[in-house]
Protein backbone atom coordinates (compact mmCIF):
# COMPACT_ATOMS: atom_id res chain seq x y z
CA UNK A 1 0.00 0.00 0.00
CA UNK A 2 2.77 2.27 0.55
CA UNK A 3 4.39 1.95 -3.06
CA UNK A 4 1.90 0.16 -5.10
CA UNK A 5 4.07 1.00 -7.98
CA UNK A 6 7.29 -0.18 -6.66
CA UNK A 7 9.00 3.09 -7.05
CA UNK A 8 10.22 3.78 -3.94
CA UNK A 9 10.62 0.32 -1.99
CA UNK A 10 13.54 -1.51 -2.87
CA UNK A 11 13.38 -4.59 -0.07
CA UNK A 12 11.35 -5.97 2.28
CA UNK A 13 13.02 -7.66 4.82
CA UNK A 14 10.92 -10.70 6.54
CA UNK A 15 11.42 -13.23 9.45
CA UNK A 16 13.33 -15.60 6.84
CA UNK A 17 15.80 -12.59 6.74
CA UNK A 18 17.02 -12.29 10.16
CA UNK A 19 19.76 -13.39 12.73
CA UNK A 20 18.33 -15.15 15.47
CA UNK A 21 19.76 -14.27 18.39
CA UNK A 22 20.31 -16.80 21.56
CA UNK A 23 17.19 -15.18 23.83
CA UNK A 24 15.29 -15.66 20.57
CA UNK A 25 15.06 -11.89 19.14
CA UNK A 26 14.81 -11.94 15.66
CA UNK A 27 17.32 -8.79 14.11
CA UNK A 28 17.82 -7.63 10.48
CA UNK A 29 20.77 -6.55 9.73
CA UNK A 30 20.89 -3.72 7.06
CA UNK A 31 24.14 -4.05 5.95
CA UNK A 32 23.50 -7.96 4.04
CA UNK A 33 21.60 -5.56 1.65
CA UNK A 34 24.93 -3.96 0.46
CA UNK A 35 23.27 -0.67 0.06
CA UNK A 36 24.47 2.61 1.75
CA UNK A 37 22.41 2.73 4.90
CA UNK A 38 22.12 6.59 4.21
CA UNK A 39 19.22 5.23 2.13
CA UNK A 40 18.05 3.09 3.78
CA UNK A 41 15.02 3.08 6.40
CA UNK A 42 13.14 0.04 8.70
CA UNK A 43 9.75 0.28 9.95
CA UNK A 44 9.11 -2.47 12.25
CA UNK A 45 6.88 -2.90 15.43
CA UNK A 46 9.75 -4.55 16.94
CA UNK A 47 12.48 -2.50 17.99
CA UNK A 48 14.68 -5.42 18.59
CA UNK A 49 14.88 -6.19 15.15
CA UNK A 50 16.72 -2.91 13.82
CA UNK A 51 18.87 -3.34 16.97
CA UNK A 52 21.74 -3.09 14.77
CA UNK A 53 20.90 -0.07 13.07
CA UNK A 54 18.54 1.87 15.59
CA UNK A 55 18.95 4.77 13.94
CA UNK A 56 17.50 4.12 10.57
CA UNK A 57 14.47 2.37 12.41
CA UNK A 58 11.03 3.68 12.92
CA UNK A 59 9.26 2.08 15.56
CA UNK A 60 5.40 1.43 14.92
CA UNK A 61 2.58 -0.09 16.80
CA UNK A 62 1.70 -3.38 16.10
CA UNK A 63 -1.28 -4.48 13.44
CA UNK A 64 -4.16 -6.34 14.64
CA UNK A 65 -6.87 -6.13 11.95
CA UNK A 66 -8.06 -3.37 13.13
CA UNK A 67 -9.65 -1.44 10.84
CA UNK A 68 -9.37 1.84 12.19
CA UNK A 69 -5.19 1.73 12.41
CA UNK A 70 -4.12 4.88 11.14
CA UNK A 71 -0.27 3.72 11.82
CA UNK A 72 0.49 3.30 8.20
CA UNK A 73 -0.83 6.82 7.34
CA UNK A 74 1.93 8.43 10.80
CA UNK A 75 4.48 6.59 9.10
CA UNK A 76 3.87 8.09 5.31
CA UNK A 77 3.69 11.51 6.88
CA UNK A 78 7.12 10.90 8.98
CA UNK A 79 8.85 9.45 6.28
CA UNK A 80 7.77 12.48 3.48
CA UNK A 81 8.97 14.66 6.23
CA UNK A 82 12.27 13.02 5.82
CA UNK A 83 12.54 13.53 2.45
CA UNK A 84 13.87 16.85 2.56
CA UNK A 85 16.26 16.52 5.13
CA UNK A 86 20.13 16.30 4.15
CA UNK A 87 20.80 13.88 7.09
CA UNK A 88 17.52 12.44 8.09
CA UNK A 89 19.86 9.52 9.88
CA UNK A 90 20.35 12.25 12.23
CA UNK A 91 16.96 13.70 12.35
CA UNK A 92 15.91 10.40 12.58
CA UNK A 93 17.90 9.10 15.50
CA UNK A 94 16.84 12.28 17.25
CA UNK A 95 13.16 11.63 17.44
CA UNK A 96 13.33 7.74 18.24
Amino acid sequence: MLDPEQKLIKFRLYRQHCLKTVDGLYIKDLRVLDYPLTKVLIVDNSVSSFALQLDNGIPITPFYADPTDQELIHVASYVCSLACCDDWVRINSETF
